[in-house]
């Protein structure tokens, strides 16, 4: 065998492998950095897709935030709609559901309220009680150095015993205020509750008011409904002086023991003490058409069905104003401002209150004659 030939089968092969080894390495490598590639190209698309879908969940995020947010305003609404509505519903039930309370029983066979047979035939009957208020004029008592913070009971809370005894009967389902001893002196009818007299200074004769010259001139009751409604009766006499009336909240009328020298430990009292006004223009000393006197001029303003009245202080069936929203007043003028936007603008000397029995009677209530 020559040498060429011994080279060419022995080398040449060799060189064949090592170039078929290099050949098959190469396309390898060739092939991984693909695959690495390929690999990369993935990942940043799924990292792109990644972040799409982190921006899409911020927003939806934002989304539910912001339809969490409207949710919130919408419930507001809704409650504050709801509230409205509960509002105006028991105005509609109060004009619907006509008062049972009354002062004007039938006394002609008053004993047929009560009796059957010539026995008493009743639900039920209280025991004997006394009404008892405070004193008329509420005072600092003399001779205390102390701060009124450190002796809270230095004002005239004096107790009154009313003269009187009393008993709630009730005959089928309805109250009637009855003396204690007497059965047939019938005082009031209908109510569901009664409250603690105290002394309202504007119904005093002594100062302009209409209230009767008895024991216990300017003393007043009031009383409820079982709708809450708010009544007011001379105690002397159980004149109806406020008929109906929606019902008012005294929750912020607690008395001041720090700050307010006069005032009551019953709240109804101390509403009309801090709820009196004075239109200027209508008092006597300015000319004005009230009746003169120490309180001229002063009013209140009472709702009945939702509706605004403003009426003299010592006279309830003195209406200066329905169904406005502000009275202002300087000593020679008077402007109501209505609830519709319109404005009326008086000289004082030729503005005069209306006669009304709106606030203090009821025609259509019934008269309680129980057989």
């Amino acid at each position: 065998m020559n040498f060429k030939k011994l080279l060419f089968n022995k080398v040449i092969p060799i060189w064949g492998a090592a170039l078929t080894v290099f050949g098959v390495t190469g396309c390898h490598n060739s092939a991984q950095e693909q695959e690495i590639e390929d690999l990369q190209r993935k990942l940043e698309q799924l990292e792109q897709e990644n972040s799409d879908l982190s921006k899409a969940l911020e927003s939806s995020k934002s989304k539910a935030l912001g339809l969490s947010q409207e949710k919130a305003i919408l419930q507001t609404q809704l409650d504050s709609f709801e509230k409205e509505n509960e509002k105006l519903q028991t105005i509609v039930d109060r004009m619907q559901m006509p008062s049972t309370v009354n002062r004007d029983i039938d006394t002609e066979y008053p004993i047929s309220l009560f009796y059957k047979d010539g026995k008493l035939s009743v639900d039920s009957i209280s025991s004997a009680f006394q009404f008892t208020s405070e004193v008329q004029d509420l005072h600092v008592s003399q001779g205390y150095m102390f701060s009124y913070s450190s002796l809270p009971d230095i004002y005239g809370y004096y107790s009154l015993d009313i003269e009187g005894s009393y008993k709630i009967i009730t005959k089928d389902g309805i109250n009637f205020l009855v003396d204690s001893s007497d059965y047939d002196k019938v005082y009031l009818s209908g109510f569901d509750k009664l409250g603690s007299p105290f002394y309202l200074k504007y119904r005093d004769p002594q100062n302009g008011g209409l209230g009767v010259d008895g024991k216990y001139p300017g003393y007043v009751l009031p009383y409820y409904d079982a709708l809450g409604r708010f009544y007011l009766a001379d105690l002397n006499t159980f004149e109806t002086l406020l008929y109906a009336v929606d019902p008012i909240d005294f929750t912020d009328y607690a008395y001041n023991n720090t700050s307010e020298k006069n005032a009551s430990r019953n709240v109804v009292r101390n509403w009309f003490e801090r709820q009196a006004k004075q239109v200027s223009g209508y008092a006597a000393e300015n000319n004005g058409n009230d009746e003169p006197g120490k309180y001229s001029g002063k009013v209140f303003t009472f709702y009945k069905n939702g509706i605004p009245y403003c009426v003299d202080a010592n006279d309830f069936t003195k209406v200066l104003a329905v169904q406005f929203d502000t009275i202002s007043s300087s000593t020679d003028t008077v402007q109501i401002n209505y609830t519709d936007g319109h404005i009326e603008n008086y000289a004082a000397d030729v503005f005069y209150p209306t006669s009304s029995e709106k606030l203090v009677s009821d025609d259509t209530a019934p008269v309680h004659r129980l057989k």
